[in-house]
């Protein structure tokens, strides 16, 4: 194993860089350079990259990216994510530009076969915690408030909305160690995750406030109101 510097006090900030390139592609208007190929999310992700090292002053950048290729959990779970769209035509020749875009400035770009970019943007920033440093996720995918401490935050680039713990209790009043449970309960259309029916946020955040853990819950059927959600509890135990 490598060793791990000393990162305290030192800033780390990490790109969910997929996930960015689609919110610039639907957020953009269209641009082509002078040879008819589309490059809207280059410009909007060179602006957001300039930004970043101009007016937040990490000590360190990385992107990471998906993989090609099935991941752990299209194993454990055959339909994960089997509603996703193909990438959009105008996105797919942007892909290397971005790639090339990253190497020109010097930014490393993560990425490792059998895993997706939240994994390796999870181990960074629990890496980089352990070492004395903070990090900052710039990604809205749910899975990732999990992460959430005191040296680890989360920034939506689309509107530049930090969440640490305070907005994560203030929003779906949990912990981030109730994060998991949370999702498993109210699943995930964006992955195909189909959680309890009739398990919303708010009866979510009601159960684990009560009982814990979704192995808590599980194990209290019994005392949780309503006939219905009762036998939903009981019937998708498992898929939960």
């Amino acid at each position: 194993m490598p060793t791990v510097p000393d990162l305290t006090g030192k800033t780390v900030f990490a790109i969910d860089l997929l996930s960015r390139a689609y919110q610039l592609f639907h957020a953009l208007p269209e641009m082509t350079a002078p040879d008819g190929r589309p490059v809207s999310v280059i410009f909007g992700l060179t602006r957001d990259l300039l930004d970043i090292i101009e007016k937040r002053k990490p000590d360190y950048l990385f992107c990471g990216m998906d993989a090609a290729g099935p991941t752990f959990r299209h194993e454990r779970f055959e339909a994960y994510k089997a509603n996703r769209a193909e990438m959009p035509d105008d996105l797919v020749p942007q892909i290397p530009l971005v790639r090339r875009l990253l190497e020109v400035m010097g930014i490393p770009c993560l990425e490792l076969p059998g895993f997706e970019a939240d994994d390796v943007l999870a181990t960074l920033a629990t890496r980089v915690a352990a070492a004395g440093g903070t990090c900052t996720i710039a990604t809205s995918d749910k899975d990732a408030r999990q992460l959430l401490s005191d040296r680890v935050h989360l920034l939506n680039l689309r509107n530049n909305a930090p969440l640490g713990i305070p907005e994560l209790e203030a929003e779906w009043a949990i912990r981030p160690d109730q994060v998991v449970d949370f999702l498993a309960l109210v699943g995930d259309a964006v992955d195909n995750v189909p959680g309890v029916p009739g398990i919303g946020p708010k009866i979510a955040s009601e159960l684990l406030q009560k009982f814990g853990t979704l192995e808590g819950v599980l194990a209290n059927i019994d005392k949780v109101s309503g006939a219905k959600r009762k036998e939903n509890l009981a019937t998708h135990a498992a898929t939960a």
